[in-house]
């Protein structure tokens, strides 16, 4: 999210999330200034890289998908016990029919949670243009839309449905 917030400045991005809901409402503004958003994220992701290693050094065998991850771990914390796993799936035994004129895709998700509505908008603002050449149907099936994708979903109503 960090990153997101240095790509894209003008994003509305709510660094607590779901959280927010339990912030009095007078202390929403504070979180709009971006130093703050980047102070609170930044402490939640050393939170999180600290319980992740907490969870790696006290698990005898953990498995991960990506071999990145595991060289990471290995070459930033001399973590031994993290092996890779490949998935299950072989995603070469499936066809897709790429003939997707005419049809309807779902996006779902809580919107209240910042890479969501971030990255929807941001898919939506680059790709308006293909959805509408073909004659395309987004539905948003996600509570608590901001005003910004509610005014997009406004503007292109016959291509993005927002059902909330």
């Amino acid at each position: 999210m960090i990153e997101t917030l240095n790509t894209y400045p003008e994003a509305d991005l709510n660094p607590l999330g779901n959280f927010g809901n339990n912030i009095p409402s007078f202390l929403m503004p504070i979180l709009k200034n971006d130093v703050v958003k980047k102070s609170i994220l930044n402490f939640e992701k050393k939170k999180v890289r600290n319980s992740e290693l907490r969870t790696c050094k006290g698990i005898e065998n953990c498995l991960l998908i990506s071999n990145k991850e595991i060289k990471y771990l290995h070459d930033n914390y001399q973590i031994s016990n993290v092996q890779s796993i490949k998935p299950i799936i072989d995603s070469e035994t499936y066809f897709r029919d790429n003939s997707y004129n005419h049809s309807t895709f779902i996006f779902l998700g809580n919107l209240s949670i910042a890479h969501n509505s971030v990255s929807l908008i941001k898919f939506l603002q680059l790709n308006i243009k293909k959805i509408i050449e073909h004659n395309l149907k987004v539905k948003i099936i996600g509570k608590n839309a901001n005003e910004e994708l509610s005014l997009f979903v406004q503007k292109y109503k016959d291509n993005i449905i927002l059902t909330g």
